[in-house]
C-alpha cells in the first residue's frame, strides 16, 4: 500500500541508490527511522571462549556510562588490551577490564580536563603489523 502510494501517478518518490523501485528493506527501514514502527528483536550473540574480566564494548561503555566510540578509540590506540573473538556470523571485540581498571576508568571522565590522565598505552596492540 505504501509503494503504491509513493508509486502514483504525478509522484516523484525514488530510491537514492540507483534503483527504479523500492523494496520491503528500504521501506522498513524508512518507517524504522520515521518511527512509525518499531524495529526488530535483534538476536543476542553468543561469545563463548570469553574469559574472565573480559566485556564486550557494548557492556564495558554502559557500566562506564561513556559512549561506545571512546572505548573503540582507547582499544584501537592499545590503552585497553583487548581481542577479537568469534561470534555468531561475525566477530567480537572482547576488553580485558579487571575491578580496578574499571574504577580507573570510572575516574577519567570525572577529572577536569587539564588533569585528566588516559591509562597508558599496553604493549600490544590490535593492528595487523607489516611483520605479520
Amino acid at each position: 500500500m505504501i509503494a503504491q502510494l509513493w508509486f502514483a501517478p504525478g509522484e516523484a518518490w525514488r530510491p537514492p541508490k540507483r534503483r527504479d523501485t523500492f523494496n520491503a528493506p528500504m521501506v522498513r527501514r524508512l518507517l524504522t527511522a520515521a518511527g512509525i514502527i518499531e524495529p526488530g528483536p535483534r538476536r543476542p550473540r553468543t561469545i563463548t571462549a570469553r574469559q574472565p574480566d573480559e566485556w564486550t564494548i557494548r557492556e564495558l561503555a554502559e557500566e562506564l556510562g561513556v559512549p561506545q566510540p571512546t572505548l573503540y578509540h582507547r582499544v584501537q590506540t592499545g590503552r585497553l588490551p583487548s581481542r577479537s573473538v568469534k561470534a555468531g556470523g561475525g566477530s567480537a571485540t572482547l576488553v580485558t577490564a579487571d575491578a580496578a581498571t574499571i574504577a580507573n576508568l570510572k575516574t577519567i571522565p570525572a577529572t577536569p580536563p587539564p588533569w585528566r590522565r588516559l591509562p597508558s598505552p599496553v604493549g600490544t596492540t590490535n593492528h595487523p603489523t607489516l611483520d605479520s
